[in-house]
C-alpha cells in the first residue's frame, strides 16, 4: 500500500488513487453520517487526500447543519423576534401616550397653579392665605377678640359665640356632625 494514503476502513471515503465508479460518489445522508471520526485526521502535507479532506469537511458541515434542526431553530427565532417586536411596539406606544399625558398635566398645572406675570404668587399660595384668614376670623367669632394688652380692659373685650350662646352652639355643631356622618355612610 502507498505510504501517502491514510489507513481506510470500510466506513471511510475512498482515496483518489483507487479505482472508483461514479456511483460511489453519490451517497445518502446515512452513509455520510457513518464516517469514523478517528480515521479522518487532517494531514495538510498529504496533497493526494485533498479531495478526501474536502469531502470530510463538507460532510461535517452538512451533518452539523441538519435542516430539521435549523428549520425549528429559525422558526423559534422568528417567533421570539416577532413577540419581542410586538412588545417593543406596545411599550413605545405606551411611552408616547404617557409622555403626552405628562405634558398635558404639566401645561394644566402651569396654567392653573403656576405663578403668572401679573401676580407674584401662585393660586395655591393665594388660596392658602385666604384659608388661613378665614380660619382666624372663625376663631375670633367662636372665642371672641382677646388681646394681651391692658387696653382690652379699657375698650372692653368682645365675647365669642361659644361663651355668649353655648347651648345653641353645641346643638348646631352636633347637628352638623351628625349630617356629615349620615352622608358618609
Amino acid at each position: 500500500m502507498n505510504s501517502l494514503q491514510p489507513n481506510l476502513d470500510n466506513n471511510s471515503i475512498p482515496s483518489n488513487d483507487e479505482s472508483t465508479s461514479g456511483d460511489e460518489y453519490l451517497s445518502s445522508d446515512e452513509e455520510n453520517s457513518t464516517i469514523d471520526e478517528s480515521n479522518n485526521q487532517l494531514d495538510l502535507n498529504d496533497l493526494s487526500n485533498l479531495g478526501n479532506h474536502a469531502k470530510y469537511l463538507s460532510n461535517s458541515i452538512l451533518r452539523s447543519l441538519d435542516s430539521g434542526d435549523i428549520d425549528k431553530s429559525l422558526a423559534l427565532e422568528a417567533q421570539i423576534s416577532g413577540n419581542l417586536n410586538n412588545e417593543n411596539q406596545r411599550l413605545v406606544e405606551k411611552t408616547r401616550l404617557l409622555s403626552n399625558k405628562l405634558n398635558t398635566i404639566q401645561e394644566l398645572c402651569d396654567a392653573y397653579f403656576g405663578i403668572k406675570e401679573s401676580t407674584k404668587s401662585s393660586k395655591v399660595e393665594r388660596l392658602h392665605n385666604e384659608i388661613s384668614t378665614i380660619e382666624k376670623k372663625l376663631e375670633r367669632l367662636k372665642h371672641g377678640r382677646q388681646s394681651a394688652f391692658p387696653t382690652s380692659l379699657i375698650k372692653g373685650q368682645s365675647i365669642g359665640i361659644i361663651e355668649k350662646y353655648p347651648v345653641e352652639y353645641y346643638q348646631a355643631r352636633d347637628k352638623v356632625l351628625e349630617r356629615i356622618r349620615t352622608n358618609s355612610d
